[in-house]
């Protein structure tokens, strides 16, 4: 969940990596080691437990993946574990994804259906919404059981109801209005 103080580190970390060209560098890091505390318990335990010292946290990250990622980056995490943070990676990175996703000019959408559209249906669908909204999108499509016929499309904060409820709803509103 992205949360205030997850965007205020992910920005910082984000014109870090913006100043050296490293943003989809940082953002790999974060994935992984996202995945590493999630798949791993006794991992997080370690980094986030109020017992262990600061100091000892910072020394587990160190030997994990000093090798595996930059100082800078290191750097951010020993922050984060100054500041109690770390147990926010989870949204920092999805803060983090959220200014990748700005800077490449990239946009999410959702797109539900009472079926499961074929490949060419799906690409078509996405040509035309890349299209219509000038920019790539990463399209996630759901089946949705209550829906009669038809689409609902969510793109940012904008909903498109192409459903035939939908359509019913408004054929029915129009008629009233003539009566």
């Amino acid at each position: 969940m992205i949360t205030s103080s997850s965007l205020q580190y992910a920005k910082a970390l984000f014109d870090l990596a913006l100043l050296n060209h490293h943003e989809d560098e940082y953002g790999q890091y974060l994935k992984v080691i996202v995945s590493s505390i999630e798949q791993n318990n006794d991992f997080q335990k370690i980094l986030t437990h109020p017992s262990i010292a600061k100091d000892e946290r910072k020394n587990v990250l160190n030997n994990i993946f000093k090798e595996y990622v930059n100082s800078e980056f290191l750097h951010f995490l020993y922050v984060l574990i100054d500041n109690d943070r770390l147990i926010e990676l989870k949204d920092i990175y999805d803060s983090y994804e959220y200014f990748l996703d700005i800077a490449k000019d990239i946009t999410n959408a959702t797109i539900y259906t009472k079926y499961e559209l074929d490949l060419a249906e799906k690409n078509n669908l996405i040509k035309s919404l890349e299209n219509y909204y000038k920019k790539k999108l990463i399209v996630n499509f759901e089946i949705d059981e209550k829906i009669i016929g038809g689409m609902v499309i969510k793109v940012k904060d904008q909903i498109i109801d192409a459903s035939i409820f939908n359509k019913i709803t408004n054929l029915k509103n129009e008629l009233k209005k003539g009566w």
